[in-house]
């Protein structure tokens, strides 16, 4: 079966996020105030000031996802490709083109994941949105945390699924090639490559991903290139990102 590409699923993710807001934004009027966020049956259990912030939450929160999904793919050309070494602390190594093959189907089967999680976080959200705001869908909140979970859950099996298979036929199909065992060879136990003994760092090795060190069928950024800096940067953005979600709510309520 042929594998839905990423741009779709997340033009599906924002397509479902989009109408989701419109839903509320037209029935915006019939929101009184204070609004109810979550009901007990027929009844609102928790109420706030009304506000577009508060109406909106939930698509934004799925937009939210959608960019972290983003923001946390990493481009598989560009991090399996050659990068220059430079002079400094480490241990010389050849490039392994075979190793750069497999590690770019990896990465692709994990990108593509984040894209099957982001969309049924947005399928979840998407439904509870309207429901937990608008009093005529009331009746039809009491399922709203079951669906977020339920859709989450399943874009997370998909996510897994594709990742652990990729895993799998890459391993079933892999055949070292002369670099990839003289890399084998050289680093072995080596120490001085790893800073804090976690992080790799080998300025000698232009290979952007190597094999983890305690789990040879993992991979792991080599710090010392463009592309573990931008992962780190990228993990940054997540956290600003998730601070801001849990911030701004805050200081808009108070």
């Amino acid at each position: 079966m042929e594998k839905i590409p990423a741009n779709v699923l997340r033009a599906a993710t924002v397509a479902l996020l989009v109408m989701s807001a419109l839903v509320i934004v037209v029935g915006y009027p019939s929101i009184p105030d204070p609004m109810p966020v979550h009901y007990a049956g027929a009844d609102p259990s928790t109420v706030q000031d009304r506000s577009w912030w508060s109406a909106l939450f939930l698509p934004v929160l799925g937009g939210v996802a959608l960019v972290l999904s983003v923001l946390l793919c990493t481009d598989a050309r560009r991090s399996t490709d050659p990068q220059p070494v430079r002079d400094g602390r480490g241990v010389a190594v050849p490039y392994s083109p075979a190793m750069a093959r497999r590690q770019r189907e990896q990465i692709e089967a994990v990108n593509l994941g984040w894209s099957w999680l982001a969309l049924g976080f947005a399928v979840g959200v998407a439904y509870a949105g309207p429901v937990a705001v608008l009093p005529a869908l009331a009746p039809a909140s009491r399922l709203s945390l079951p669906v977020i979970v339920v859709a989450t859950f399943l874009g997370l099996l998909k996510m897994l699924n594709l990742v652990v298979a990729t895993g799998r036929r890459v391993r079933a199909e892999a055949e070292p090639d002369l670099e990839e065992v003289q890399r084998a060879e050289a680093l072995g136990e080596e120490k001085k490559v790893f800073r804090l003994g976690a992080f790799y760092y080998n300025r000698l090795d232009p290979m952007p991903i190597v094999k983890a060190r305690r789990q040879p069928d993992a991979m792991e950024f080599n710090y010392a290139h463009g592309p573990g800096r931008r992962f780190l940067w990228s993990l940054l953005a997540v956290f600003v990102v998730v601070a801001a979600v849990v911030v701004i709510p805050t200081f808009t309520t108070m």
